[in-house]
């Protein structure tokens, strides 16, 4: 659930430990690890730890099928940048707002609004967006539409270790410290990351997880017999959500229009209507 996080905790302890460390790149990675021998040490290895799911579903009405927003981007295509592009979903009819991102990346990125039918036009069938009006050399296409689907959030935690093995206790008690240091002052940094710059999204058909992290604590530390030098494991967890998704492609559209029938009520009725 937390590869990426992992991923990055390592980038962040290498760069933030190289002034301290001698080649940080050789001596922080990923674990678990066979123990180093002598000549190895310091090394600091970043691994997995037990995940635990809450038994109860976060959204009572999980099993109701219902619209989703989704947002997507799409890169230009220079060798065929009219389309057909796939899409990540299929959208529900009339619900696609499409965009056109211009000078990307610069002072002057603005958007322009498109329309379907003049500007794009989709393929539900097939679920693929094509453009009429010409979008090459723009920096990106920005799509947010519906789709049906069911849905259920479920909170979890994950824990991770940092496992530092050193010569001696002071050595263990240095690099344990600094890496402690390095990831609980880097927790904004480090939670913005995953959320936004690699969020985790894993997907096959119509089924698709998507995760966000919401808290990192420190736990402790358990020392730990080691082959050459001593060991700790220094224990951390993070606490967030998975919301898990089926997609359901036929026989849903959004609700448009209510039309009356006409007739006259001799005294006034309420009417309460509920879309989700």
């Amino acid at each position: 659930m937390i590869q990426n996080l992992l991923a990055r905790i390592i980038a962040v302890l290498r760069q933030a430990l190289a002034g301290a460390m001698e080649d940080p790149a050789g001596h922080v990675g990923a674990g678990p690890v066979p123990d180093p021998a002598a000549a190895a040490l310091p090394l600091v290895a970043v691994s997995a730890g037990a995940l635990e799911i809450e038994p109860f579903a976060k959204d009572m009405a999980s099993s109701e099928p219902r619209p989703q927003e989704f947002v997507q981007e799409l890169p230009i295509d220079a060798a065929h940048p009219q389309g057909p592009y796939a899409l990540a979903k299929t959208p529900l009819k009339t619900s696609t707002l499409c965009k056109l991102v211009v000078d990307k990346g610069t002072a002057d990125e603005r958007q322009v609004l498109l329309t379907e039918g003049s500007d794009f036009q989709i393929d539900y069938q097939n679920a693929r967006i094509s453009f009429v009006r010409s979008v090459a050399g723009a920096g990106g296409i920005l799509l947010r539409y519906s789709f049906a689907g069911v849905f259920t959030v479920q909170d979890f935690s994950q824990e991770f270790q940092v496992s530092v093995y050193a010569a001696d206790y002071g050595a263990v008690e240095q690099w344990a410290a600094l890496a402690t240091s390095v990831i609980l002052t880097s927790r904004d940094e480090l939670l913005d990351y995953y959320n936004q710059a690699a969020p985790t999204v894993h997907s096959a058909g119509q089924f698709s997880s998507t995760h966000t992290l919401s808290q990192l604590q420190a736990v402790g530390g358990v020392p730990a017999p080691a082959t050459a030098g001593l060991r700790l494991d220094c224990t951390f967890r993070v606490l967030g959500q998975m919301k898990l998704t089926r997609e359901i492609g036929d026989g849903f559209a959004l609700l448009q229009r209510v039309r009356s029938p006409g007739r006259k009520s001799g005294a006034p009725v309420d009417i309460g209507v509920n879309v989700e």
